[in-house]
């Protein structure tokens, strides 16, 4: 994303208002070069962290995850279910 901002938006942007410098290159000391870099530095380290949390939950191998399909199958091995598990619900018979 930084580069294509770098690409489509920056480099025209300074070229139009003759902000780019005399060998062609980015002139980093305007607001919109800064934009690039902060939208990177700030995206990156939250995908990082939203890549570990997701994988922490659902990952059936971590040891949380392992404990709580362990007590899942002994629910099913020995038919104990809690009373939130599944009211019974009443039919309506029509007379």
């Amino acid at each position: 994303m930084p580069l294509l901002l770098l690409k489509y938006y920056v480099i025209p942007y300074q070229i139009g208002t003759g902000e780019i410098l005399p060998d062609g290159s980015v002139n980093w000391n305007t607001a919109e070069a800064l934009i690039t870099l902060t939208v990177f530095m700030l995206h990156v380290p939250l995908a990082l962290m939203a890549m570990k949390v997701i994988w922490d939950r659902y990952n059936p191998q971590t040891k949380r995850n392992q404990q709580i399909l362990r007590r899942a199958r002994l629910k099913d091995k020995t038919g104990k279910r809690s009373k939130a598990d599944s009211p019974k619900i009443e039919t309506y018979e029509s007379t």
